[in-house]
């Protein structure tokens, strides 16, 4: 058993001897090593930079209202307990159902009707670009310096707008502007929808402070009119 143990230690060191002497052989001929190997094979990292490129100049006054809104809403929702179980003096059980029903229609009704209206409403669109962030150096000072740069504007170009919530928060959507059919746009009836989406989500934007005409002619799917440009 001894002379196993022994035979297979001479064998281990045996090897480990070779080994180093050929990384020490690879390091003189200037093999790459394992650490740039693995550098070099991993795959570039992806990230997505913002630029906005249109900011609307009703957003705060807009914020403000469906904020307004929806608590008169929420305050609405305390009327029915405080009238009924609080008493109305002689208004029999019926009347105060009654009246605690329409204030709650009025209130909820309202808050609806402005989410309807401003739901499209964009607040701000920005442009979203993927970029690849890979080795260091002259690389990453590119990518840094490209970073800062507004990407040019195509088919394939992804834009994120932000519109609100029920509740008077912001939510972010994207689309890419390929699916942006133009043209008449579904329920454009409603005053503020001025574009949509092929998958029919509505939007809508100040023409007239809108920097890129270029982009806002192709999302409305028509040449601008004079109060447009």
């Amino acid at each position: 058993m001894q002379n196993i143990y022994v035979l297979l230690k001479t064998r281990f060191k045996a090897k480990k001897k070779r080994v180093s002497m050929l990384c020490r052989h690879a390091a003189r001929i200037g093999a790459p090593s394992f650490r740039s190997t693995l550098a070099a094979r991993t795959p570039l990292i992806s990230f997505s930079s913002r630029f906005q490129i249109y900011e609307a100049p009703l957003a705060a006054s807009i914020k403000s209202l469906k904020r307004v809104s929806v608590t008169t809403a929420l305050l609405s929702l305390a009327i029915p307990p405080a009238v009924i179980f609080g008493g109305a003096g002689n208004v029999p059980l019926s009347g105060q159902i009654a009246i605690t029903a329409v204030t709650m229609i009025a209130s909820l009704g309202s808050t609806s009707a402005i989410h309807f209206l401003f739901s499209p409403y964009v607040l701000s669109l920005s442009v979203v670009s993927a970029e690849e962030e890979g080795g260091k150096g002259e690389t990453e000072a590119a990518e840094s310096e490209a970073a800062v740069e507004l990407p040019e504007l195509n088919n394939d170009s992804v834009l994120e707008a932000k519109t609100l919530t029920l509740l008077g928060g912001e939510q972010a959507s994207s689309f890419v502007v390929k699916d942006v059919p133009g043209g008449k746009v579904p329920g454009s009836s409603r005053p503020f929808v001025n574009f949509a989406t092929s998958s029919g989500r509505p939007y809508f934007v100040h023409a007239s402070v809108f920097e890129n005409k270029r982009l806002l002619s192709r999302l409305l799917g028509r040449p601008l009119r004079d109060d447009e440009k």
